[in-house]
């Protein structure tokens, strides 16, 4: 098997795109791997020399410096001179008005390259996306596709999607047992990054238990105002085991304790 880092098709496609004067912009869920994915990008480009700066919103000594956009370009320049710097920004969604923020600090045309990550997927659309319209191009960052899990589990690194995937299919085809083996525990335990990466079942649920209480208290719990977080909790573990069911609202509404009509807004969020 290969190291820690997951060679997916995401992460060539923000390669070739870096020299673009466009903002690189990737959004994903939660722990999907784009920090990881900037750090790896980081990495090559140090490596040839180019000046690089990584400013991350989760961390509060490096929010200040957001106050404003000529405040951001005075930072990159002095850390790296006047030359042509790449910068990253990690998690813009934590940035109030991140879309006009970005915005204004392309229009500065400082002849830098940003690259820009972004979580809370249900609200970045009127947030982020629409105000960069004509000034981004848009990357996905979604957990492993079966074909970039299998591939990682073989030990194949190859450069482009196309390659892999005949790669993957054919080491699949002359190993059946592996090939089952591989599409249990896809399917029992998905696509995420560190799950991957988790030697154990006992850890890989840990992860997936953070994961899944992240979505709930952080994307849907604050930014869909939900006020009965532990009847929605409970709705969402009903739904997950009648899968394919159809649904009954007055059924629902007698087993969490709650109104048909909030189980009908809960299950358009």
């Amino acid at each position: 098997m290969a190291g820690n880092f997951i060679y997916r098709r995401l992460y060539y496609s923000l390669k070739a795109h870096v020299e673009s004067p466009e903002m690189s912009l990737v959004l994903g869920p939660r722990q999907s791997g784009k920090t990881t994915i900037l750090e790896k990008l980081r990495e090559e480009l140090r490596s040839t020399g180019k000046s690089t700066v990584f400013l991350n919103l989760d961390i509060i000594e490096d929010r200040q410096w957001f106050s404003s956009q000529h405040a951001l370009i005075e930072l990159v320049e002095r850390r790296v001179g006047q030359g042509r710097a790449y910068v990253f920004i990690d998690e813009i969604s934590r940035l109030e008005n991140a879309g006009l923020f970005l915005k204004g600090l392309y229009d500065l045309k400082s002849g830098h390259k940003f690259v820009v990550t972004g979580s809370g997927s249900l609200e970045l659309k009127s947030n982020i996306i629409e105000p960069l319209t004509g000034r981004k191009q848009t990357f996905y960052c979604n957990p492993l596709s079966f074909t970039e899990f299998a591939a990682y589990k073989l030990g194949l690194e190859v450069a482009n999607f196309d390659e892999e995937y005949l790669k993957v299919t054919r080491e699949l085809v002359m190993q059946p047992l592996r090939r089952q083996r591989l599409v249990d525990e896809y399917v029992n335990f998905g696509g995420y990054p560190g799950v991957v990466l988790a030697q154990t079942e006992e850890e890989k649920n840990r992860i997936l238990r953070e994961v899944h209480l992240s979505y709930l208290e952080k994307d849907i719990g604050l930014l869909l105002q939900v006020e009965k977080s532990r009847a929605f909790e409970n709705l969402v573990q009903i739904l997950a085991s009648q899968t394919g069911n159809l649904i009954n609202r007055a059924e629902l509404s007698a087993t969490l304790g709650v109104s048909e009509k909030t189980i009908e807004r809960y299950l358009y969020l």
